[in-house]
Formats: structure tokens, C-alpha cells, sequence
């Protein structure tokens, strides 16, 4: 058997004759990182596999590019000490894997990219579009420096042969009811709610954060009160330990959340304290951020803007799909309040006792909650993602597609979960529809059903200002400084359409006096039964009011 022969060494000749090989280079400084381990560990598969053609080394895999990539942060020499070596600036490792069949899921976190790689080695062992001879890793671990994690301290293998078992037994499997419990409790130390459905929602609204790529829209979160003092910046410092790259804003512009969505450092979790500056009665027009707010409430919601200088301008769509709690004074515009669980706090009462919050004990208390349920929400994912969740009788539409996240998380989660969360939304629903000051013009159509024309089929305009302007409780005697007139109220319901789908308008009614201009009842029907809340039982609305003036007769 013939050996292999040995490469010649290169030399050099010397004044003295003989030739000496190059000395070969320096050894590495004790601890230094090599090659690829210097610039940050980008992925655990070997060079060939680690980027598809045409793809970027920092891009994630996608089916038509499929693979896993595995992020560890990068190490550095201290500026200040060259014999020490630090991390960089967000030391989280994340990864990413993509399927050929489609399936698709990215992981942030040492417990969560453990999950992601177990899940990965589980699926390409079953999945029928995976090729049928995985690539190993090099024989003996003789692998390029870059293949080895340095957070956290192993080996991720991309081989499901080598992988399944072992990150199995690392990872045990998490019991989400058990750490819902958990997070319910810890809210419950340091906030008073006013009803025990609000600390269902709210736990429920912490995990979905995490597993928001799951869903088609997701709920904002909004502590208001009518007076400070009421625990609302409390119960989002508390949200903020639980939620995924949490954001805290006070009085940030529509561009700056945005393009913060849109970062690099991932979908951040805006909570946004004294909304009531924004969107307050002293404060100005903000259309543009209830624009960002309403948008990224669905998953394609994205806002366009223009990149570029002078005629090299091209049109840029930045998603705004993100989780959003807001605490604020007041009422919120009627197009955010309908996308939210709304959570009316009020001052605690001298009986009620809460746990005193200090940051620099308790903060780390619920990071250690959201890393578990980061975890947990890596192995609920897949029961997540195809779920449609049954709602309660009743709820349908807008409160349905708020409510449907957190129905998904109860249904994984599991235990008594799911009876609570069904329970917590009816509760909550119920009380933003009693607590719903509706706009102006489904106010006007209500007090024209129950307190106006009852009884009669049709009413002159001066009666019906009359009869409006005389409810005490109603805006009519006081818009703006003036008493809703006749031009105002014609105007108004000309904006709602009859049964026939034309505008409506007052008509002709002969009198006693003579011809007026009136509105009939039939013309209303339809705006009432499409706008209005349903009657309510009660001798007011049953009884006309008496009007200041002499009644028509008609």
C-alpha cells in the first residue's frame, strides 16, 4: 500500500547554506477564538449547507432556500483590556429553519432555540420533501471553528439522528396551565383589577405576545381610567417583565414605531404609558399614529412611505404587525377601542393590598416567566398555528377576531384555561358594549328609537329638536357651544342609508298648521337595527317624553 506523499515545505536559503522550513505561525493566545468563532457562530451546518445560493448569511432560510440557521452572538476584544474577550451588544441567539413542504418557524432564546432544533430534528425525519440523506457533521468533530455554539454551551446538530434524543432530555415538556397560573399570580401580586376576568386576559394577552406570528390579527391592551393614581402604569411595568422585546413609549411619533417594528431587532411589544397625550381632548390631531395602531393590529397591516431623495423616491411598505398596550386617562378613539380588551382600572380601595414593586428585585422574577413562556410557546406552537377556536354564544365579528388569540393560547394551555378565558371574554365584551359611548350618530339614531318616536310613525324636525334638546343626559342641548338644530340633524342621519339604500332625508308632513318638513319611523328601521344596541326594558323607553313646546297634531 503506497503512502501519501508530504507536501514539500516552503524555504527559504540563508546566507549560512542550509535550508530551513518557514517557521510556522504564532500560537493563538490562550482563549482567543478562531476563524469563524471570532466573527460570531452563524449557523450549526457545515459551509456547504450553511447558505443556499443567492442567499444572505444573515437571511433565514425559506422553502425555496430550506436549511436551519443558528445565530450565536459574536465575540470581541475589549478596547480597553486586550487579554479579554466580551460579548456584543444583545447576546440573545436566535435561529431559524424552512421546510420544502412549507413549514417554517424562528426561536429567540437558549430554551427556545434548543426547542426549535429539537423540533427541526423531528420533522425532517418525518416529512416526506426532506432529501432522503441529511447532511452530518464532519467525522471525528474536526469541523471549521464556526460550527460550535458558544452560547448556550453544546453542540446543536442539524442531524435529526443525533439531535432528537438528547435535546429531548434537556427540554422537558413546560405545562402551560401550570405557568398561566404562574403569570396570573405574579400579576396579582402588584396589581388590583377590577374583576377576575381582567386577570385572565391579561395572563392570556402576556403569552400570545409570544406566539404572535400565529395569528391573523392581535388585540391591543388598554388600562384606562378616569382618574390617576389607578395602577395603570403599574400593570404595564408588570406587562413589560412578561412580553418579548418590550418597548417603552411615552409620547413617540407613528414614524419612530414604525420603522422600530420594522428593525432588525426584531418585532418589538410597544407599551405605550399616558396614551391620554396622544389621543387626549388637550391634545392635538395624531391620525397618523391611530393609523400606525389601527394597521398593525391585522398581520398584513403595513404603512407606506417614501425612501429616497428627490426624483429617486421609491414607495417602501414597513409592516406594522405588533402587540400594543396602552395606559391612559380617559377614552381612546372609537377605531382603536374596538380592536381592544379594555380594562376600566380604578383606585384601589383601602382593604385592597398589593405586593410593593421594586424593579431591581422583582424585574428579574418576571424575566424568568418570559423565558418560560417563550419556551412554552415553542412547543404550543404547532397547536396554535391551525387553530380555530370555538367563541361563546353571542360573540361575533370584531369582539370575536380580538378574543380569538387568546381563546387559541387558553385551548393550548390547557387545564381550566379554556372554561376561564370563554368565561373572562363574555364578561369583558358585555362590559365594552354597556360602557360604549357609540359615535354621535348611533347616539342620535338610539335617542330617536327610544325616546323620541314612540308611538307615532312620523314627526315634524321642530318636534324632534325639541324632544332631543329636552333629555338631560343627552349631548343635544350643548354641541360645541350651540343646540342641535335642524340643518345639523338633517345632516347627520343623512349619512345613514333607508331599506332601500338611498340617503335619509325628511319628507313632506301635512298638519293641522300646514306642510312640514319631518322624519318618518319607516325611513329609520334599518340604520336602527343595523347600528343600535338593542332596546332597553325599561319604563323610559317605553314612555314618550313631553316636550317643552305644543305637540303637533298630525
Amino acid at each position: 500500500m503506497s503512502t501519501r506523499p508530504h507536501p514539500r515545505l516552503k524555504s527559504t536559503t540563508t546566507p549560512d547554506g542550509p535550508h530551513a522550513a518557514e517557521p510556522a505561525p504564532p500560537p493563538a493566545a490562550v482563549g482567543e477564538p478562531k476563524g469563524a468563532a471570532r466573527k460570531g457562530v452563524v449557523t450549526a451546518l457545515s459551509r456547504s449547507n450553511r447558505f443556499p445560493a443567492g442567499a444572505h448569511p444573515g437571511a433565514d432560510p425559506t422553502p425555496a432556500r430550506p436549511g436551519i440557521r443558528i445565530y450565536a452572538p459574536p465575540v470581541y476584544r475589549d478596547h480597553e483590556d486586550g487579554a479579554r474577550w466580551s460579548t456584543r451588544h444583545g447576546d440573545t441567539p436566535t435561529a431559524a429553519y424552512a421546510c420544502p413542504c412549507g413549514h417554517t418557524r424562528t426561536a429567540r432564546g437558549r430554551e427556545a432555540v434548543a426547542v426549535l432544533v429539537t423540533d427541526y430534528a423531528a420533522h425532517t425525519a418525518g416529512c416526506t420533501r426532506v432529501r432522503t440523506h441529511p447532511h452530518r457533521p464532519r467525522a471525528g468533530g474536526g469541523g471549521r471553528a464556526g460550527h460550535r455554539l458558544r452560547r448556550p454551551h453544546r453542540r446543536l446538530h442539524p442531524d435529526p439522528h443525533h439531535a432528537g434524543t438528547e435535546e429531548r432530555r434537556m427540554i422537558p415538556t413546560i405545562d402551560g396551565a401550570a405557568l398561566l397560573d404562574e403569570v396570573e399570580a405574579f400579576h396579582r401580586r402588584f396589581n388590583v383589577f377590577p374583576t377576575e376576568a381582567a386577570f385572565v386576559a391579561v395572563a392570556l394577552w402576556d403569552a400570545h405576545a409570544h406566539l404572535l406570528d400565529c395569528f391573523d390579527s392581535t388585540p391591543r391592551l388598554a388600562f384606562l381610567s378616569p382618574e390617576p393614581g389607578s395602577g395603570k402604569s403599574r400593570a404595564l411595568e408588570i406587562v413589560e417583565t412578561l412580553v418579548p422585546h418590550p418597548m417603552v413609549a411615552v409620547n413617540a411619533s407613528a414614524a419612530a414605531l414604525f420603522r422600530a417594528v420594522s428593525g432588525a431587532d426584531g418585532r418589538p411589544t410597544i407599551l405605550f404609558d399616558e396614551i391620554d397625550t396622544i389621543f387626549g381632548p388637550k391634545a392635538g390631531d395624531n391620525e397618523e399614529l391611530r393609523g400606525f395602531l389601527n394597521a398593525g393590529h391585522r398581520r398584513s397591516g403595513v404603512t407606506y412611505r417614501c425612501i429616497g431623495d428627490g426624483g429617486n423616491q421609491t414607495v417602501q411598505a414597513f409592516p406594522s404587525y405588533c402587540a400594543v398596550a396602552v395606559a391612559g386617562l380617559g377614552s381612546l378613539p372609537d377605531t382603536i377601542l374596538t380592536r381592544s380588551v379594555v380594562i376600566r382600572m380604578r383606585r384601589r380601595a383601602r382593604n385592597e393590598r398589593v405586593e410593593a414593586f421594586r424593579a431591581r428585585i422583582h424585574e428579574a422574577e418576571g424575566r424568568k416567566l418570559r423565558d418560560r413562556l417563550a419556551a412554552w410557546a415553542e412547543q404550543a406552537r404547532a397547536s396554535v398555528v391551525g387553530a380555530w377556536p370555538d367563541m361563546p354564544d353571542g360573540v361575533t365579528d370584531r369582539p370575536a377576531d380580538v378574543w380569538e388569540p387568546l381563546l387559541a393560547v387558553a385551548d393550548a394551555a390547557g387545564g381550566d384555561w379554556p372554561r376561564r378565558a370563554r368565561a373572562a371574554c363574555l364578561a369583558l365584551v358585555k362590559a365594552a358594549q354597556t360602557t360604549d359611548k357609540h359615535s354621535l350618530g348611533i347616539r342620535l339614531l338610539t335617542d330617536l328609537r327610544d325616546h323620541v318616536l314612540i308611538g307615532v310613525d312620523r314627526l315634524p324636525t321642530i318636534a324632534i329638536i325639541d324632544r332631543l334638546n329636552a333629555l338631560d343626559d343627552a349631548p343635544w342641548a350643548d354641541l360645541d357651544g350651540k343646540p342641535l338644530d335642524n340643518r345639523r340633524l338633517s345632516r347627520m342621519l343623512g349619512e345613514y342609508m333607508t331599506a332601500d339604500n338611498e340617503p335619509i332625508r325628511s319628507r313632506n308632513i301635512r298638519t293641522a298648521g300646514g306642510v312640514l318638513k319631518g322624519f318618518h319611523a319607516a325611513d329609520l328601521t334599518d340604520a336602527w337595527s343595523r347600528y343600535c344596541p338593542p332596546p332597553q326594558d325599561s319604563a323610559t323607553s317605553a314612555t314618550p317624553l313631553q316636550p317643552s313646546s305644543e305637540p303637533v297634531n298630525l
